[in-house]
């Protein structure tokens, strides 16, 4: 039970001796059921191997609510959300290097499947479109030029259109390519420290 005392900042709550022995001290496994809405029997099956008594009140083994209650209250997000979002650094350091050999399975499996590909076959198609693009566009420039029913003034505009398109489209491929190569370089960096580490 809780009361309040007056204060400059406001009413200062104050609290009883048996809340400041479950708060400070550690809750008994009856007291513990009652905080959380559990059978006792379930509260042990829960913690059994996880967490140890942090003391003794009454003759009753008393434990910390704070290392108590990860592992019985259930978090208020879809674990296989939570599981989805997860990077590397959240993994215990056990558990990194089956991440890694998972996870190159996972790619080689994926490039069989023609759902991977490697960056290579990526830029010489993509490459390939642009000189499909590229030449289409030229030879507009050249129907432009010679169609005779446009003004000069017209038929600048147009091929001045063109030309770019045609600059803007190797600009920005040569951009994504460059940030694309940059961010690999970056992951394997990454996973070669990991694995350095868990070899240590």
């Amino acid at each position: 039970m809780t009361t309040t005392t007056p204060s400059k900042r406001g009413p200062k709550p104050i609290i009883d001796e048996d809340t400041q022995a479950i708060i400070y001290q550690g809750a008994s496994l009856i007291q513990l059921s009652q905080i959380f809405g559990m059978d006792t029997r379930d509260i042990k099956a829960k913690i059994f191997g996880h967490v140890t008594p942090c003391g003794n009140r009454r003759g009753h083994d008393v434990y910390s609510i704070r290392e108590i209650a990860p592992y019985i209250v259930s978090p208020p997000y879809d674990i296989d959300e939570f599981i989805q979002r997860m990077t590397i650094a959240d993994l215990p350091s056990i558990l990194r290097k089956e991440f890694w050999a998972g996870l190159r399975s996972r790619q080689l499996y994926e490039k069989e499947a023609a759902e991977l590909w490697p960056t290579a076959d990526v830029v010489d198609m993509v490459s390939e479109l642009f000189k499909t693009l590229r030449m289409s566009l030229l030879l507009t420039r050249e129907t432009v030029e010679r169609e005779s029913e446009l003004t000069d003034r017209q038929r600048d505009i147009i091929t001045r259109i063109i030309d770019n398109a045609l600059e803007d489209a190797h600009a920005k491929t040569v951009s994504k390519f460059t940030e694309a190569k940059q961010s690999t370089h970056s992951a394997e960096i990454q996973s070669e420290s990991e694995a350095d580490s868990e070899d240590l």
